[in-house]
């Protein structure tokens, strides 16, 4: 009775906090990422990780669940990795910058998402690295195409588009695959 309990627990975590489908996961991979999730979701519930980090955490810990049940499959999906380089108008953003991370949680729960990250760049120390505090990088990846592809359709997206009209100057986009 107790590890029917332990195992709804995990189900119930993995589903209401990750917007996932629970069946890409062993049973044992249930028990740890739903004690995982349901300990992430109580450190935001009080405050004590902001909704970025609750996000990028969430997203880490669906990542390593998931490349290792892929690679328990025998990857019979091609993973999708995103790399979006965006030219946003320097007026723009920090405006830009505030709507795309309050669409973060909206991506994460599609889905195929396994990653959704937007970052910057930041002084390395590397002679060769080329920095523009103008371009902001988006690292995605998703668990196949038709997730991807499902992405952009997404309403949130759409909204996405119209609300940040304007603030960018150009894109460079990469839709790659391993190797």
């Amino acid at each position: 009775m107790k590890n029917a309990i332990a195992l709804f627990t995990a189900l119930t975590a993995i589903s209401l906090l990750s917007g996932c489908n629970i069946t890409r996961f062993s049973t044992t991979q249930q028990h740890a990422v739903g004690r995982e999730l349901l300990d992430l979701h109580e450190a935001h519930t009080k405050k004590i990780i902001s909704d970025a980090e609750y996000a990028r955490l969430k997203s880490r810990l669906l990542a390593s669940s998931h490349d290792t049940k892929l690679q328990q499959e025998g990857n019979n999906k091609t993973m999708v990795h995103v790399i979006a380089f965006i030219k946003v108008k320097p007026e723009h953003r920090e405006e830009f910058t505030r709507i795309f991370k309050a669409n973060i949680p909206n991506v994460l729960a599609e889905d195929g998402c396994i990653q959704y990250t937007l970052t910057a760049d930041t002084d390395s120390g590397i002679d060769i690295q080329t920095k523009d505090p103008n371009i902001l990088t988006v690292i995605e990846k998703w668990s196949s195409r038709e997730a991807l592809q499902a992405h952009l359709a997404s309403p949130h997206m759409k909204q996405y588009g119209s609300d940040t009209e304007g603030m960018t100057e150009g894109l460079d986009l990469r839709v790659l695959e391993d190797a």
